[in-house]
Order: C-alpha cells, then sequence, then structure tokens
C-alpha cells in the first residue's frame, strides 16, 4: 500500500487523524485479503474488487467512510479503471433519501410516509443494475400516490446534490455552441 501518498491525500482534504487512521485500515483489510490470494491492489481486477465489495455488503461492513477510502486510494494510485467502478456504486448515494425529503417538503409528511413505507433502498455498494427496479418502484409509488404535476415536482430537484457551480463550465460550453449553430457561421448547403 502507498500508504504516505494516501495519508497526504487525506491530510490535503483537511481529514481528521482518526478519518485518516480507519481509511488506511480499511484499504488495508482489502489489500490484505487479496495478499491471501496472491494479488495486491496494484494488480486487482474490476472482478476482484467487485466480489471484495459484494463481500463486504453481505456481511454488513460496508460504509460510505469504507468505500470513500476504497475509491480515494485508487484514485490517488491511479487505477482509474477500479476507481470509476467505485464512482458507479457511490454515485447514487443518498439519492432516494433526498427525493424523500424533497416529498416531505412539496407533500408533507403523511406522504412521505405513504410513498416509502416499505421500500427497500439496495445497501450501500451494491451493484449498478439493481437501481433500475428499486428506482421504478419507487416512480411506481410516487405516480401512484401523487398528482403528476408533484411527481415532477418532486423530482426535478439536485439530488445528486451537486453545487450549481460544479455546471457553470459545461453550461458555458452549451452557450458557445448555441451560439455558434445560431450564428451566420454556419449554413446547411441543399
Amino acid at each position: 500500500m502507498k500508504e504516505k501518498e494516501f495519508r497526504e491525500f487525506y491530510e490535503k482534504r483537511r481529514s481528521t487523524p482518526e478519518a485518516t487512521k480507519q481509511a488506511i485500515q480499511a484499504v488495508k483489510k482489502w489489500e490484505k485479503q487479496l495478499n491471501g490470494e496472491g494479488k495486491t491492489i496494484g494488480a486487482a481486477t474490476i472482478d476482484d474488487l467487485k466480489l471484495y465489495i459484494s463481500k463486504i455488503v453481505d456481511t454488513g461492513e460496508s460504509t460510505e467512510e469504507k468505500l470513500l477510502a476504497i475509491a480515494r486510494y485508487l484514485h490517488v494510485i491511479m487505477r482509474n479503471d477500479l476507481y470509476s467502478y467505485m464512482a458507479t456504486i457511490l454515485g447514487g448515494r443518498g439519492v432516494y433519501n433526498s427525493i424523500s425529503d424533497r416529498l416531505a417538503d412539496i407533500a408533507g409528511e403523511k406522504k412521505r410516509k405513504q410513498v416509502f413505507h416499505g421500500f427497500e433502498q439496495p445497501p450501500l455498494g451494491s451493484e449498478p443494475e439493481v437501481y433500475p427496479s428499486c428506482t421504478r418502484e419507487l416512480l411506481e409509488r410516487l405516480n401512484s400516490t401523487l398528482p403528476p404535476e408533484q411527481v415532477n415536482l418532486v423530482l426535478a430537484g439536485n439530488h445528486h446534490r451537486i453545487p450549481l457551480e460544479a455546471f457553470s463550465e459545461m453550461k458555458r460550453r452549451y452557450e458557445a455552441t448555441a451560439t455558434l449553430a445560431n450564428s451566420s457561421m454556419v449554413s446547411i448547403k441543399d
């Protein structure tokens, strides 16, 4: 493990010494399992990562902090192939809770309870393939409980909680493209 680099990464993020220690422990636990199989994190395959994540999900050991630690370590050692997978399983965390909160704000606590009673989110770290059926169930519950206008309002929120500033560069590019497309420099000939 490149512990020094990983520790520096956490220090730059201004993490507490305890959070840094726990992150290192989370990565070392995966590393220990791989070493027992004669492998290293640097040479791990996507299947090795999926197997480990599946194991900690099944045993109830998957926490956001552990999964983020593994993802961040993969980023530090530039294992972009494995980091991309981690991004897919972590990218949606909090979306269902955000929808629940927005539903309560728009339609009230009673409607939230009606929609979310018995609804089970996939455990954190679940394979991306499990989310579409879960999301379909949530949409069916929303559509059977609320008028279409309210469903649209509930779903229109920034549920990934990405700061609006993160979109400013994309917006600028879009506006530049739209300007270019509408300019006299572009012409379509028959």
